[in-house]
């Protein structure tokens, strides 16, 4: 039997994708990563099509358990999260046979896996691709909480453009589950410094609708930015955000951030990506200020051993050096991405050979036309209207409130009288007034993000776990930083 890569499928895609690597492309990583002919494996899709064991796994909507006085208005009987839009038609449904294909990552407090399931209606079964980010039910739950609220919050107008869409939250044995909508349906990658200037374009105006909304993401690299098959920038990762304006009640509370926070981490976004030469133009900044401050002692010393008559003049700062204040070049260092970083690539398994090298001839095909024609406003999926805010995480008091605040009344500066005082003395009797020279001195530590200890309260006790989810073998090929 003739082996998948025989196939005159693989063959005509590999074909392809060999023709656009001898091609005008750049050499770059990037591309080489993005070019790398995809297998496909029977076995890999077999298994995720297969229903035999659709009722061994199984996750249910999270919610909270009622309490005694059974009131339906009670903000404990609601569930985390209440499906819209487009999946609005799977509220109060499960998710069946679900399958962990492949870990994407994991650490101690949580885990994103591409997974598949079922969701069974009256009609008919429909299968579902998704992401899955885990974390385990404890007494504190802050990042699960942190994440949660800012999709019901202050990201909802975000999902589906730059963020992620949120299908639902469920629950499983000891883990709750955040169901999300895959970046692209054939592939993704992950940023990298070498990838087109029009893509680390669209990541920092990501960034900048992350902050217009108010949201500080608290932990920016570029494993947390995926670039889907249709060049659409998706932010990943949220558990250490903070925001403007944190809205609170009685179940969670969100940690503040300040505007200067948000103006470091674009400028650590930029300089990851070494956008508009941000790297070279930090070092600019650096000099300059060392410039001034050995330029500020001179003058001290001069001041000191000159007659008093002497006026030393004053050097002139750049406003962008006032507002977004030099750090030393050995600290800023620090924000480029640690050496052992590199881009990964996926693509979903179910997808054919061919399939995905027409998917990167698209891409690439779209990235030339954004260099040549310029970038227009980010493509969007359709994604689904914003879910309701729900009373277990928001008052709806404060939804209804206008999110735009109210620009103060301008009052009328005082009127400065032209007339001299009496007995004033004249210009030309006053001494000349000595200007004092401003000493530059070095910029003050800037103090880590503050602690989460206080970002969220714990979930009330009175969760329950509905459902069971067993945890299935994870099936995965890691080669070069390609996935399948």
């Amino acid at each position: 039997m003739p082996s998948t890569s025989d196939s005159p499928a693989t063959k005509a895609g590999n074909t392809l994708l060999q023709r656009m690597m001898n091609s005008d492309i750049p050499k770059t990583h990037f591309f080489r990563l993005l070019t790398i002919p995809h297998v496909a494996q029977p076995d890999l899709s077999s298994a995720i099509t297969s229903q035999e064991d659709e009722d061994a796994m199984e996750m249910l909507p999270q919610s909270f358990a009622k309490e005694e006085s059974q009131d339906p208005l009670n903000p404990l009987a609601s569930p985390v999260w209440r499906p819209s839009g487009a999946w609005k038609w799977i509220t109060g449904m499960g998710i069946r046979a679900c399958k962990n294909v492949v870990t994407l990552s994991c650490d101690k407090k949580s885990s994103l896996y591409f997974g598949t399931g079922t969701i069974a209606t009256e009609i008919k079964t429909e299968s579902v691709q998704f992401l899955c980010k885990t974390w385990p039910l404890d007494a504190n739950m802050k990042e699960f909480v942190t994440e949660v609220a800012l999709h019901k919050c202050q990201m909802r107008a975000l999902a589906g453009t730059y963020v992620p869409t949120v299908i639902g939250v469920f629950t499983g044995v000891g883990i709750a589950n955040m169901l999300m909508e895959l970046p692209h349906q054939a592939f993704w990658l992950q940023a990298s410094t070498d990838m087109p200037d029009v893509l680390k374009k669209r990541c920092v105006e990501a960034f900048e609708k992350l902050h217009a909304a108010g949201i500080l993401h608290g932990s920016p690299h570029l494993r947390h930015l995926l670039i889907g098959g249709d060049a659409r920038v998706t932010i990943m990762n949220f558990e250490r955000s903070r925001v403007l304006e944190p809205v609170s009640n009685a179940h969670i509370s969100q940690a503040k951030a300040d505007a200067a926070e948000l103006r470091l981490e674009m400028r650590k976004v930029k300089y990851q990506l070494d956008y508009d030469d941000a790297r070279v133009k930090e070092k600019e900044k650096w000099e300059r200020y060392k410039a001034r401050f050995e330029y500020s002692k001179r003058e001290v010393l001069r001041e000191a051993m000159d007659p008093p008559s002497y006026v030393p003049p004053v050097l002139e700062v750049l406003e962008e050096d006032v507002l977004d204040p030099p750090i030393d070049t050995r600290r800023v260092k620090s924000w480029a991405p640690e050496r052992s970083y590199s881009s990964a690539r996926f693509v979903v398994p179910t997808i054919t050979p061919e399939a995905f090298a027409s998917a990167v001839e698209k891409f690439i095909a779209n990235i030339r036309r954004l260099e040549r024609e310029g970038d227009g406003p980010p493509p969007s999926r359709s994604p689904s209207p914003d879910p309701p805010p729900m009373q277990s995480f928001r008052d709806q008091s404060l939804v209804d409130q206008d999110p735009k605040p109210s620009s103060p009344e301008k009052t009328p500066a005082p009127r400065r009288s032209s007339r001299k005082r009496r007995n004033a003395p004249d210009d030309a009797d006053s001494p000349p007034k000595r200007r004092k020279t401003f000493i530059i001195c070095p910029p003050l530590p800037i103090t880590p993000a503050a602690t989460m200890e206080s970002a969220a309260s714990p979930l009330p006790k009175s969760i329950t776990v509905e459902s069971f989810v067993g945890s299935s073998p994870t099936i995965s090929n890691h080669d070069a930083g390609v996935y399948f």
